[in-house]
Formats: structure tokens, sequence, C-alpha cells
């Protein structure tokens, strides 16, 4: 009979968030993970399963008193064709409360276990690990983070293989956020002479790895559009030197982009956001991490 594997996708997303009296804040390449084809009465760790725990890194300047916790979404939080998880006790991390340096990271296993009862077959959970600083002397705002954990569980309750992914499966995008000001629709700009930032590509696996960089749109992702801008009307505005690449272990790749708006007057003197997702393409797991890019036109 056909076993199909468990599917776990890690969708990356590296967020930093800063407060305004201190440069630092939180960042995490755990940002959405979807695990396909879990079975009732089963219990999943993302490390053993594909060397991916939860890590979430201090950027500030100080010591960070950290919390995370499991919470349910709320409904207008659902991802289309997901539930609320039943319970928060389905994901259990190793540590809820640590004490971060700044550059150090936080690290927790999260294990999902889905309770061995059919009414739960076939169907999709959601829920949020989220990550947060508790508030104390020098901190006037706490900031925080979520990831998205999306559970599919399977409609059959036979045993299947576990595919289980060799090495390191994750890779390093530089720079998270990018900011690209003074751009005049009509003309074509390359990021690397404009605002001397180029897209690089670490490869930390012990092998040659292919990746894929492609733009989106804000709504085409899910990240949250950022306040004050306006999601790109187009993403073929923001192309790239190489779309598809290989590096070899241990490696790195550096790719420019070029941004071009029409020469019309509804692109002027606004503020665009555009996405950069790059995948990881010869993994048995997809790997994507993504990127924001912001950028200010003028008449």
């Amino acid at each position: 009979m056909f076993r199909r594997a468990l599917v776990i996708a890690i969708i990356a997303i590296v967020f930093s968030t800063v407060t305004p009296l201190y440069a630092g804040g939180l960042r995490t390449t755990f940002g959405e993970v979807v695990m396909e084809n879990v079975k009732i009465g089963e219990s999943y760790s993302t490390t053993r399963m594909v060397n991916m725990p939860l890590k979430v890194m201090n950027t500030s300047n100080m010591e960070l008193k950290l919390l995370m916790e499991i919470l349910k979404p709320r409904e207008e939080e659902l991802k289309e064709g997901y539930e609320i998880i039943p319970s928060t006790d389905w994901i259990k991390l190793d540590k809820y409360g640590y004490f971060v340096k700044p550059s150090e990271e936080a690290i927790s296993d999260v294990v999902i276990t889905i309770p061995n009862d059919e009414q739960y077959m076939g169907k999709k959970f959601q829920a949020y690990i989220w990550s947060h600083t508790v508030g104390g002397e020098g901190f006037v705002l706490a900031v925080g983070l979520k990831s998205r954990l999306l559970i599919h569980i399977s409609s059959s309750k036979e045993k299947e293989d576990i595919v289980k992914e060799a090495g390191k499966i994750y890779f390093e995008v530089d720079p998270y956020d990018i900011f690209i000001k003074k751009v005049k629709p009509g003309r074509i700009y390359n990021t690397r002479k404009k605002a001397k930032v180029s897209l690089n590509i670490t490869n930390p696996n012990d092998r040659v790895s292919i990746y894929r960089i492609d733009t989106l749109r804000v709504k085409d992702s899910f990240i949250e559009l950022a306040r004050g801008y306006e999601d790109t009307p187009n993403s073929a505005f923001l192309t790239f030197s190489k779309t598809q690449f290989s590096i070899d272990r241990d490696g790195k790749e550096q790719v420019n982009m070029y941004l071009a708006f029409p020469d019309e007057e509804e692109y002027r003197n606004k503020k665009y956001m555009f996405i950069i997702r790059t995948t990881l393409l010869n993994a048995q797991i997809p790997v994507t991490m993504y990127s924001r890019v912001f950028v200010t036109t003028t008449k």
C-alpha cells in the first residue's frame, strides 16, 4: 500500500522589532511551520524531524527577559481552511522563560502531540508561539513576535514513514529589512549603487544547495503590511541579477537588485513595501526565507 511521508514545511521570516529606547529587539527564523500528514496519537519534534528548533535572538544592547507562550489565534487571524487549535496543551516547549544576553539566542524544541481521538482526523489547526520581552527597568515598551504553527492531521490511522533530513536545512539571508529612498519613477536603479545594498545568501549546509529568489506583493505572503506603507502595485518592479543559482557548501552568494517604477503620476511620492522570497530548492523539506523591502518614491 502507498505510504505517504510526513512533510514539514518551514517558512522562515526574520522579524526585527525595535523600541525607541534602545537599538535592538528580537529576531527569529521560526516564522511559520506547516506540519502535514501528522497522525492522531503521535508526537512530533521540529528539532528531531528537521533540525529546526525555535530560536529567538536578542538584537538589543542589553540583556532581555524573554517569555514564550502558546496562544490560540483569534478568529480574524485564522488562515483560510484552518480552525483554532482545540488546546494549547498540544504544543510543548523545552523551556518558557529565558534571560538572553545581547547577540545570544533563546533556543527551544517544539513538540506537537495530537490526541488519539478520531474527531480530529482530516482537520487543520492553527496556533501561535508568542515570544516577547517582559518589562523591567529600562523598558517602556515590551517587544514580541509571533511564530505560526499550521497542523494538518491525516485522515488515515495507518502508521507512515517519517521523512528525516540529514544535517542542516536552514540558510541565512541578509539584510532582513532593506530601505531604498528617493526613487524617481521612470528610472532604473541598481540598489547596490543607489543604496549600497545587495541581497546576501549564506549556505551553512554541508552540501551544495540550490536557491530561487522572487518578489511577492505583501498580500500574497503571510507578512503584515508595515504601518505607513502601501503594498507594491506590481511585484515585477523589483527584479534580480539572478533568480536561481547554486551555492557551494559553507559558501555565500551576492545578488544585485534592480528597482524600476513606470514614469506615471500614480507612483510618485509614495511609500511601497515589497517581499523577497528566497527558497531552498534541493531539500526534502521546503524552506523559505522572507525579507522586506521598503521603497520611498519622489516626484
